[in-house]
């Protein structure tokens, strides 16, 4: 992807890239608004469930989400996806995270990640070699 691309041109590549092959503009306006819903309503949830029904220390998610992330490793399954990403959005509440500071933090660093030389190691992951270009 280049610096040059518009917005929307950018939206409908890393759609693409994702299975998500939108035509109509207002076929990826839903698809964001029924995904945004959904992530809100589980981190209502999860706010409610950090902050209520087992009130914890504010780093005790990180700890959790470690915990979770090592299953999750061992046996890749939606469902430890699943308590890797409530654990997450509990630090997040607890922590008082604004998520959009988050997402651009993610956005950036993705930016940087596409502009690194990658490895693969020979457990399969990779690892990113120096410094983004």
């Amino acid at each position: 992807m280049t610096a040059d691309l518009t917005f929307t041109e950018q939206e409908a590549d890393r759609n693409a890239r994702h299975g998500m092959d939108y035509h109509a503009p207002d076929q990826a306006d839903r698809f964001r608004f029924e995904l945004g819903d959904s992530l809100l309503d589980l981190a209502a949830d999860v706010h409610k469930f950090t902050h209520d029904i087992v009130p914890q220390p504010s780093h005790a998610p990180a700890l959790k989400c470690a915990t979770e992330a090592q299953e999750f490793a061992a046996e890749p399954s939606t469902g430890e996806a699943a308590d890797v990403l409530i654990t997450l959005l509990g630090w997040i509440s607890l922590n008082r995270v604004n998520i959009q500071d988050l997402l651009h933090a993610a956005q950036a660093k993705m930016t940087t990640n596409l502009a690194r030389t990658w490895q693969q190691q020979p457990d399969g992951t990779w690892q990113h070699i120096g410094d983004a270009a």
